[in-house]
């Protein structure tokens, strides 16, 4: 008889109550590959023991079948590699949306720099071939390393040899290599980036290819890691603009024509040398009681060091992030870096000559800078018209240092410089045409390596003859010129 309406209301609370479980179709990738079965359209084959899926449809055989999520399959970009966001707050479910959404996140938010990214593209048939997968880059910056791996060893025949092109171009100086049996090419030959060709821009276009390959080799994958540019508002050359900020440096305690300018990390101390006479110079402390507003500062009487006797007419200076030590540059005569520490952070009073000096190439040498790390250095060799470049074998201890008469790059009436604190980005003062240039570097303080962006700034309007600069490196927002005149002049690079 047929069922009513009361029937079907009962069946419906009854397979309800059924506890239903529904179990994949599961083989080992093996006995998959041998059986080579057309999944009917939708059906799921699970292999338990890669814990990777196909799903069917209907028409093709499982060894054409490609991995569902990408697990395998021959990515032609980034587009077509999963992401698992699980953790993440990004929603979206592939690398390179999956980045273009953090570019957009970062930017929306404001946040200032991101020290890398770590970029995963594969593809699981391995064939030689100069162009197996592809990726764009979403920031600029420069790469720090690339390895290759492969999800199978190779059991015979040659290594996976592999390739990563940048517009066309390798970025290799030697190819990395997998030997056999091995599955990443950082047990087996890492290879070398070319330093020349390791920075890049947003929107390169990055292939993998692959020289040779051994037997029984699958699963390519190729891995990024690369430093990002900063995005931030600051260090902005081109958008610098005077904001009607100074401080007059004039005084009956604190006379003398300034040679140097710095200023503690958290813009609450700014120090001035001074060539106070033909026989004395020194340093001078000002107290800002506006962090980095210049015209806030105040000279408390007796905050000067007088370091004549070591620094004969002195010049420029650098002092250390933790406000222990500093390094002045004595430009006439020998021409001589000495090395100062300060017993109190930020206090020059407490400054104390440690023995310790390098005797620099170049005559009547202006300002310096020295890396986040301690190990390199650059300064102005305004006698002979260079920017130079050193390195310290032992961070921060100014007597290891050795230089080269070849790091160097010609830049006439160079005088004041500041560096950004990766490395990367160096601002030149024309003594002369009061202009500042701006020049960055592929390699992190290696001037040789320096570049001009086309990016100028003319002060004229302001300072003339200028004698040093500074930028605040948190922020890079702020930048600080003085000059003959005897004034410190702020200006918004934001």
């Amino acid at each position: 008889m047929p069922l009513v309406d009361s029937d079907l209301e009962k069946l419906v609370e009854l397979l309800n109550k059924i506890d239903i479980r529904v179990q994949v179709r599961r083989k080992t990738a093996a006995e998959w590959t041998s059986t080579n079965e057309v999944l009917l359209d939708s059906e799921w084959g699970y292999e338990h023991d890669t814990g990777k899926i196909k799903i069917g449809d209907g028409a093709t055989a499982w060894n054409a079948l490609a991995y569902w999520g990408g697990g395998g399959q021959v990515a032609t970009s980034a587009i077509d590699v999963t992401y698992d966001n699980a953790a993440s707050s990004l929603v979206s479910g592939n690398v390179q949306d999956a980045i273009d959404e953090l570019d957009e996140n970062i930017i929306s938010a404001g946040i200032d720099s991101i020290s890398e990214v770590v970029v995963v593209a594969h593809a699981d048939a391995v064939t030689t071939g100069s162009s197996k997968a592809s990726w764009i880059a979403p920031f600029g910056g420069t790469i720090k390393e690339v390895f290759f791996g492969v999800s199978t060893a190779a059991t015979s025949g040659a290594t996976v040899s592999e390739m990563l092109n940048q517009s066309g171009q390798s970025i290799f100086s030697t190819k990395p290599s997998i030997e056999q049996t091995e599955r990443t090419s950082l047990t087996g030959i890492p290879g070398a980036i070319d330093a020349s060709k390791s920075t890049m821009s947003r929107g390169d276009l990055f292939t993998f290819g692959v020289n040779s390959v051994g037997t029984g080799a699958k699963g390519l994958r190729a891995v990024i890691r690369y430093g990002i540019e900063v995005l931030s508002s600051g260090w902005n050359l081109a958008s610098a603009i005077y904001t009607g900020t100074q401080k007059s440096l004039e005084g009956t305690e604190y006379s003398g024509v300034t040679q140097g300018l710095f200023f503690s990390h958290d813009g609450t101390s700014m120090f001035v040398g001074r060539q106070k006479s033909s026989s004395e110079y020194g340093i001078f402390q000002f107290l800002l009681s506006t962090p980095w507003d210049a015209s806030s500062a105040v000279y408390i009487s007796g905050k000067y060091k007088d370091i004549s006797q070591h620094v004969a007419g002195g010049n420029g200076f650098f002092i250390r992030k933790d406000g222990l030590m500093l390094y002045a540059i004595s430009g006439v005569g020998s021409n001589v870096i000495k090395q100062f520490s300060m017993s109190t952070p930020f206090d020059i009073t407490s400054l104390s000559y440690t023995g310790k000096s390098f005797a620099a190439i170049g005559t009547n040498s202006q300002n310096l800078r020295i890396s986040e790390d301690g190990l390199s250095c650059i300064y102005s060799d305004y006698g002979n018209g260079y920017i130079r470049s050193f390195a310290m074998s032992v961070p921060w201890d100014i007597s290891t240092s050795s230089i080269s008469s070849v790091n160097a790059v010609s830049f006439n009436s160079c005088v004041g410089l500041e560096v950004k604190e990766d490395g990367k980005t160096i601002w030149i003062c024309n003594y002369s045409s009061n202009v500042i240039v701006e020049y960055k570097m592929g390699i992190p303080f290696d001037i040789l390596s320096a570049s001009a962006t086309g990016k100028t700034f003319s002060h004229s309007n302001q300072v003339t003859n200028n004698q040093a600069i500074f930028v605040n490196q948190d922020n890079g927002d702020k930048l600080y010129i003085t000059g003959t005149g005897n004034v410190v002049y702020q200006y918004s690079v934001a």
